[in-house]
């Protein structure tokens, strides 16, 4: 009873009622046969505890098969523990297999998952793609799989393929067939190439670089006068920003810059009005200066088309100086014509006087004069004393003989000062009377109703009527 007993604890003891489980013990070796087979003595395996790989130990002996192909030590009928020669255990799902798998890599003899996008690979990671699962495009260069055609790349038989490194999207790996660009790069609107720059032949407006003016090699604008630099053998013009071939009308070539002639000027050798070579259309050039105008300007009269210089007199004239005529129309600035000619002066003698910026000529009387009057015969300033015996009346501004009534001469100045009223002649006046406070008249003859006194302290003076009657 007591070895019966023992028997069925061992077989109890190795019973795993959840799952049969293998057991990996040494059998002594003279029963180890007994124990392969799939019905054997119950005591004696139980009694040994063992069974060999691939049988299962369990009620009743030993039993075959349990383990799934390719498994040389299972835990159950579905997963292994140690497979067979030549299989490979996978680590998630614990089943053998002769080959590598989709979804799976060997490492170190075992089968380990790919990223979930990869149908074959080297590693779990998703850049050691070697085939994606369907639906999905491989990146030739990175090895990871997406399920659609990703920033930097095209779609080239299933396979994503690098765009250039300009494009962000793009149609080949050429640069002209960008889609969009890299930041900081921007797409030309006809090539379809991407610069991280502004580049030759394109400007930049909105973010697109715009094909220049086929003159320009840098430029703002599609037109031609919006170039920053030109084309080989084109020049730049200095003004408007237009390139030309050769040197083109309204400009002159120095140090490769087509500089802008004056406006005046179709053709010139500088930037000045005095260096046209040609004039523009309905413009004049001076024979002289080489200057070009659309009138006739100041100093210069028309002949032929040509401006000819007028006399330095003349701000605007007829014809050249010719015979002694000036042929002046205007005169200069602080020049004026003389009267009845067409001649123009600065100054003349003081033999004429200016007047309207007219020159006229003295009074013959005068031996100098103004225009201080508006009868010339009252614009004297002195007089023909030694030829004529002509004196400068002071207050009237002619001249006259020295016994001009109501005035006396003052020799030293050769002058003919007036008298006073009361005085129709006289001899001039004298000194102040202090001790009567009075003035000497000096009065030779009296002024009509102007009398002198017979008695006082002042008889040559002359007084009226009203005058004499307050002393009575």
């Amino acid at each position: 009873m007591v070895k019966i007993f023992i028997q069925l604890s061992l077989i109890l003891f190795f019973i795993n009622y959840d799952s049969i489980s293998i057991v990996s013990t040494a059998c002594n070796p003279d029963k180890s046969n007994k124990c392969g087979h799939s019905i054997s003595n119950v005591i004696e395996c139980n009694i040994l505890g063992c069974c060999f790989h691939n049988f299962a130990f369990g009620i009743g002996g030993c039993y075959y098969p349990l383990c799934i192909e390719g498994c040389q030590q299972c835990k159950n009928s579905e997963k292994c523990e140690v497979c067979s020669f030549n299989y490979y255990l996978t680590e998630d799902t614990e089943i053998c297999y002769n080959q590598v798998i989709d979804n799976y890599y060997l490492d170190n003899n075992i089968l380990r998952r790919c990223d979930s996008n990869c149908l074959k690979c080297n590693s779990n990671k998703n850049e050691n793609c070697i085939q994606c699962q369907p639906n999905l495009y491989l990146t030739e260069d990175t090895k990871i799989c997406y399920d659609q055609v990703i920033d930097n790349y095209y779609l080239d038989n299933n396979a994503l393929r690098r765009c250039h490194s300009n494009c962000l999207k793009c149609n080949s790996n050429q640069n002209e067939n960008c889609i969009q660009c890299q930041p900081n790069h921007y797409l030309t609107e006809d090539t379809k190439s991407c610069y991280k720059n502004e580049t030759d032949n394109y400007y930049l407006e909105n973010d697109i670089l715009k094909k220049c003016h086929s003159n320009c090699l840098r430029c703002t604008s599609n037109q031609n006068n919006n170039c920053i630099k030109c084309k080989l053998d084109y020049y730049l013009t200095e003004d408007n920003k237009s390139c030309f071939k050769n040197e083109s009308n309204n400009y002159y070539l120095v140090n490769n810059i087509l500089r802008r002639c004056h406006d005046n000027c179709l053709r010139c050798s500088s930037n000045q009005n005095e260096n046209c070579i040609l004039c523009q259309s309905g413009y004049y050039m001076t024979e002289d200066t080489k200057s070009c105008y659309n009138e006739v300007i100041d100093n210069y009269y028309l002949d032929n088309n040509i401006l000819r210089k007028c006399h330095s007199n003349c701000l605007k004239c007829s014809n050249s100086y010719s015979n002694g005529n000036m042929n002046c129309i205007l005169c200069k600035e602080d020049f004026h014509k003389l009267n009845g000619t067409n001649n123009c002066y600065k100054i003349l003698n003081e033999s004429f006087y200016l007047k309207d910026d007219i020159f006229y000529p003295c009074d013959e009387n005068c031996l100098t004069c103004s225009d201080g009057k508006n009868d010339k015969s009252n614009n004297c300033l002195s007089c023909d004393f030694e030829n004529k015996e002509l004196y400068l009346v002071e207050d009237l501004n002619n001249c006259e003989q020295k016994n001009f009534t109501g005035y006396y001469l003052e020799n030293e100045k050769h002058l003919l000062k007036k008298c006073y009223n009361s005085c129709k002649s006289c001899n001039g006046p004298s000194e102040i009377m202090s001790y009567i406070n009075e003035t000497n008249h000096n009065c030779i003859e009296c002024a009509e109703n102007f009398y002198k006194l017979p008695y006082g302290l002042l008889p040559n003076n002359c007084y009226d009527n009203e005058t004499i009657q307050s002393w009575k």
